[in-house]
């Protein structure tokens, strides 16, 4: 009797990373591209959070988040001073930051080892393709003093359950080798989140 083998099409998600550094007058000085080394708790409890039921006029609260100061916390959607859908009381944004640690990532990472600088992230592409949606977010953060960058990542900055602004890191890079830049030159960061259809 023959035993017939299936492959079933895996259906799964991928985080790549394209770092651009340029100098101070704007010309680019180098290009790393890697695949993302981990998706960090907080985006886990950040998709919980997006397909959380909310009725009218009502909020729910999502737990499973840990702000940059290493402290559990909730986060509230729904009506009224919210993180997901509602900024009435402090900004809702993306940033990609900076750091000088090179210490290998792990899933319960809350922040960056040594945060250096971050700034706001915007979507840069949206594709629809027929194996795949990717999406990529991106901005450039400006180092503030001669600094060799060895971690890169993503926060959420938004309301907490009291109702002030919070970060939230998501996604965590340690390169395999440093970036020397001079005060004044900037990376260029973008995550690309893939999934497969």
């Amino acid at each position: 009797m023959k035993l017939l083998k299936f492959r079933r099409k895996r259906q799964n998600s991928l985080v790549k990373l394209r770092i651009e550094h340029y100098s101070r007058d704007g010309k680019l000085k180098r290009v790393i591209e890697k695949e993302g080394d981990r998706v960090l708790d907080n985006w886990g409890a950040f998709l919980r959070m997006i397909f959380t039921p909310v009725d009218v006029e009502e909020r729910a609260y999502c737990t499973g988040f840990v702000n940059m100061a290493g402290t559990a916390t909730r986060v509230r959607t729904g009506w009224d001073a919210s993180c997901w859908d509602y900024a009435s009381t402090a900004e809702k944004k993306f940033y990609v930051c900076m750091g000088t640690g090179s210490t290998p990532p792990t899933n319960t990472d809350y922040k960056l080892e040594s945060l250096v600088a971050s700034a706001v992230a915007s979507i840069k592409s949206l594709e629809l393709l027929d194996t795949v949606i990717r999406l990529t977010i991106g901005g450039s953060i400006r180092a503030p003093s001669n600094v060799t960058i060895w971690e890169i990542g993503v926060f959420l900055r938004c309301p907490s359950d009291e109702a002030a602004p919070d970060n939230f890191l998501m996604f965590r890079d340690v390169l395999s080798e440093g970036i020397d830049m001079l005060s004044g030159e900037y990376l260029s960061v973008y995550y690309t989140i893939e999934f497969t259809r």
